[in-house]
């Protein structure tokens, strides 16, 4: 009994020590930890990490997450977030737990307009899909276009707009004509600009033959002058009246937006017909486009406004008189196998001055840049007709198209750009960008409904009349920018194209962990481990145990 009471005794004093020093223990789980929920989420598998954690809080909305006190490290389950709510979560250190995209299309790019009699090119990929599996693109009149699915995963499928006005397409993923996928694309068929050019060229050109027909295919006005002889011209003009082109006055230069002429031309004309021409594009917005021959690459030949029309800077490609390349630009969709002739330089990058295309190994073989109101371009590129020999017409056409719309900006009232690439959602932003020669502050969007929303635009520091603005939509269906071109584009429920946005949420949170170091464990402390005192409730309890011990046994004696 005597052993009992100090066993007792010593066990009551122990508890009383306990209960001052707060002794701790380590477990599974965070201080400061929570579980973030987002899009893609596993319910159970939410449930058993906040568990294994010792029961963290669970969190389903990313704006809630600074609301948490002494929040120090985040378990992400799910696909992710956006970068900009990523970006918003800085100052706290994230464990990403993914969850696997859903089958169907991840990757896609389809333009947002194209003009009555291009073709409609959609490019994607697929993912999740066993080999055998075909993909399917149908338009409202029924015509269809089908492929299967490359090793891996990559389609291309082309459709042939037949009217004016927003289109929907029908884009289905299917494996022995069994639907796995269905998803909707939306885009405006618009009419196809009419672009009035005028060709100055000091000796007849096969190029140029190709380019009339080409851009007269297209609805445009053509106007040539080549040089015969001295004061003797040779003049062509299609789709509009002759007239005189021996001299260039204001007057010509306003039936035109574009004058597309070589070097020796430019060094050939008075000073009085140069500074007509500069004037016109300082003054009206006429874009000018230059051929880089032998007067661009020497600087030793001087003559007035070189600087105005020639200041681009060529650096040498080798010692050649000219190269194979193969034209590239962002948002290309027809790959020419054909390599055309360019002169043996590159044009190097200077401050406001846009690249239109490169030469496929990344250097720019042409460029464009504002003067005043209008534009001034330079082409390296010699014989793009190579390609209509070739049978490559669609490629010819998308790389002047690309050049003369970039030259011609500033002679057009207004030019909009969709910039963010579809597909376009709800509650997700949506990029606008307009050309335009006047200011162009504020613009107003017709929602499906009938409501209205001012969109604020602000002026690209680069290029002086493009501004830009963004739009949140908040309803699906076709939203219309009024104002003159003005685009249409199709947004879509938040649930649409699931495999898609999970593609973008997964690649938005690989790159923001790695990019910001935030998958570094906290250095000392393993990984789910941390030291919490044992509640002192416990110690208290065992005190009352054995005080009742000691009590019992002196009443007993």
């Amino acid at each position: 009994m005597r052993s009992l009471r100090r066993a007792a005794l010593v066990g009551a004093l122990l508890a009383l020590l306990a209960i001052g020093v707060r002794p701790h223990w380590t477990v599974v789980g965070s201080a400061g930890t929570a579980v973030l929920v987002t899009p893609g989420a596993d319910a159970a598998a939410t449930r058993r990490l906040a568990d294994s954690l010792g029961g963290v809080p669970v969190v389903r909305d990313a704006a809630a997450v600074h609301r948490l006190a002494s929040l120090r490290r985040l378990q992400v389950v799910g696909w992710g977030l956006d970068p900009e709510t990523w970006h918003e979560l800085d100052s706290i250190r994230v464990t990403l737990h993914p969850a696997a995209a859903p089958p169907g299309i991840h990757r896609i790019s389809w333009p947002a307009t194209i003009p009555l009699g291009a073709d409609l090119v959609v490019e994607g990929q697929v993912t999740a899909l066993p080999t055998g599996a075909t993909v399917a693109l149908t338009d409202p009149g029924g015509a269809s276009d089908s492929a299967p699915l490359s090793d891996a995963g990559v389609f291309q499928l082309v459709a042939h707009p037949r009217a004016l006005g927003p289109m929907l397409g029908i884009l289905r993923v299917s494996i022995r004509d069994r639907p796995i996928a269905q998803e909707t694309i939306g885009v405006t068929v618009v009419a196809p600009a009419a672009l009035r050019l005028l060709i100055l060229e000091a000796s007849p050109r096969f190029e140029t033959r190709a380019l009339r027909d080409w851009l007269a295919s297209h609805h445009g006005t053509v106007a040539i002058r080549s040089t015969i002889s001295r004061d003797r011209y040779h003049t062509e003009f299609v789709n509009r009246d002759r007239v005189g082109l021996g001299v260039l006055t204001p007057r010509l230069m306003a039936q035109f937006d574009v004058v597309a002429l070589d070097g020796r031309t430019l060094v050939g004309m008075t000073a009085g017909e140069r500074a007509t021409l500069r004037h016109a594009v300082t003054e009206s917005g006429l874009g000018v486009l230059v051929e880089a021959d032998t007067v661009a690459s020497d600087s030793s030949i001087r003559f007035s406004d070189r600087e105005f029309f020639l200041g681009f800077t060529l650096r040498a490609a080798g010692d050649l008189d000219e190269r194979l390349v193969r034209p590239m630009w962002p948002g290309a969709r027809q790959h020419a196998t054909t390599a055309l002739v360019a002169a043996p330089f590159t044009l190097a990058d200077r401050f406001g001055t846009e690249s239109l295309v490169d030469d496929g190994l990344g250097g720019a073989v042409a460029q464009v840049t504002p003067r005043g109101a209008g534009r001034v371009g330079v082409s390296l590129v010699r014989e793009s007709a190579r390609w209509i020999r070739s049978g490559e017409r669609a490629a010819f056409g998308a790389l002047w198209s690309r050049i003369l719309t970039a030259v011609a900006a500033g002679h057009r009232s207004e030019e909009w750009d969709i910039q963010s690439p579809g597909p376009w959602r709800v509650n997700q932003p949506v990029d606008l960008s307009v050309d335009a020669a006047g200011g162009h502050p504020v613009v107003v969007l017709a929602a499906p409904s009938g409501a209205r929303d001012s969109v604020f635009l602000a002026r690209d520091p680069l290029v002086s009349t493009r501004w830009r603005g963004q739009f949140w939509p908040r309803e699906p269906g076709w939203y219309h920018v009024e104002s003159a071109n003005g685009p249409s584009f199709y947004v879509q429920g938040a649930g649409a194209w699931r495999s898609h946005r999970s593609a973008e949420l997964l690649d938005a949170s690989a790159r923001y962990l790695v990019g910001s170091g935030a998958l570094e464990n906290e250095p000392g402390r393993p990984e789910g481990q941390v030291s919490r005192p044992i509640p002192a409730g416990w110690f208290f309890g065992l005190f009352l145990v054995f005080a009742a011990l000691l009590w019992s046994h002196r009443r007993a004696g």
